[in-house]
């Protein structure tokens, strides 16, 4: 029987073959800046086709030429993209990507993008990547408006990784949490924009029972929004009038991580004086970067501070002096 990395493979190459998925290639540059060595992909031919415009993304806001209407991809998409189906759900190939092997895991009926995760979902996210990669990938999802999703379409994605250096970028910084405590909430003093993270429990996740793990995903993921919320709430609580929030999730076999965000997109000025204008999904809080022009990428790669240009997409972090319980440090957990 073929295992379903095997099928992976097999259904990726031959969508290549016939063109129903486009792999662009990239360079992979690395810059160091506060602890985490980004990695910067450059794909130049990104710029110059109608594909997607933030990293990892499974499908730009395409439109058809006779119609207003964004096109949907997921509710009757290519049946060469289609790698499984289980229950409510579809995984499908990216169908334009920059790493093999990207997964999109899809609601069979409309969802919208900006509601929040179930455990259903986190239980597929979870046991596709086990049975997906040789080693755990990434698990993300970009909620709302201004998280950097282009679809409205619920989707979740995953991506390997690769052996080169701590994977993904932002694990070294993890690293330095002095003996971490599994399930409690942690905020990190070296990053500038309110976040929030907690380590996962390595046994939970080895359950072979679903019950046990799609519970135990539930009550984190959860957890970690209440946090999040809290966490608003004290930075600008007029985010949380009117609109529904944006945040991107992160997850691996380590960690979950939440990023509200008040922004889609950070300027950036080059050399040459110009200002770009970047549009960050998920993968940026990760430690993965985009770039598609020449001057994007020699702009990312001089930029003295990333970590205030990723500031420029989330919330200043709350002056500890509001509510000291709150602020954590690398060896403290935030109450919630």
């Amino acid at each position: 029987m073929v295992s379903f990395q095997q099928h992976i493979k097999d259904t990726f190459d031959n969508a290549i073959q016939h063109k129903r998925c486009h792999f662009f290639e990239n360079e992979i540059f690395i810059k160091e800046d506060h602890g985490i060595k980004y990695q910067i992909n450059y794909v130049p031919s990104l710029a110059k086709k109608a594909v997607p415009s933030t990293i990892h993304e499974s499908s730009d806001k395409l439109r058809s030429v006779h119609q207003d209407k964004p096109i949907n991809p997921f509710l009757c998409p290519d049946p060469a993209l289609v790698v499984k189906e289980v229950d409510n759900y579809r995984i499908l190939l990216n169908k334009f990507c920059i790493i093999p092997h990207h997964l999109l895991i899809v609601t069979k009926e409309f969802q919208e993008q900006s509601q929040p995760l179930l455990p259903p979902d986190l239980l597929i996210a979870w046991r596709t990547m086990e049975e997906a990669y040789a080693k755990p990938g990434v698990i993300f999802y970009n909620c709302g408006e201004d998280s950097g999703a282009s679809q409205r379409h619920k989707h979740v994605q995953l991506i390997p990784v690769s052996d080169q250096g701590v994977q993904p970028p932002i694990q070294e910084m993890l690293n330095k949490i002095d003996d971490p405590k599994h399930g409690e909430v942690y905020s990190l003093n070296e990053l500038p924009f309110v976040h929030v993270l907690l380590m996962l429990d390595p046994r939970a996740l080895k359950s072979k029972d679903d019950g046990v793990v799609e519970e135990y995903l539930g009550q984190m993921y959860f957890g970690l929004l209440d946090s999040m919320f809290h966490q608003i709430r004290l930075a600008d609580p007029s985010q949380l009038q009117g609109k529904k929030p944006s945040y991107n999730f992160i997850m691996t076999d380590r960690f979950m991580m939440l990023v509200p965000r008040r922004s889609e997109t950070g300027v950036l000025t080059s050399a040459q004086g110009n200002e770009l204008t970047l549009s960050m999904n998920s993968m940026s809080f990760a430690g993965y970067l985009l770039a598609k022009t020449e001057e994007e990428r020699d702009t990312l790669q001089n930029t003295p501070d990333l970590m205030a240009f990723l500031q420029q997409l989330g919330f200043d972090r709350p002056d500890p002096a509001v509510d000291q319980s709150t602020v954590a440090t690398t060896d403290a957990p935030l109450a919630s």
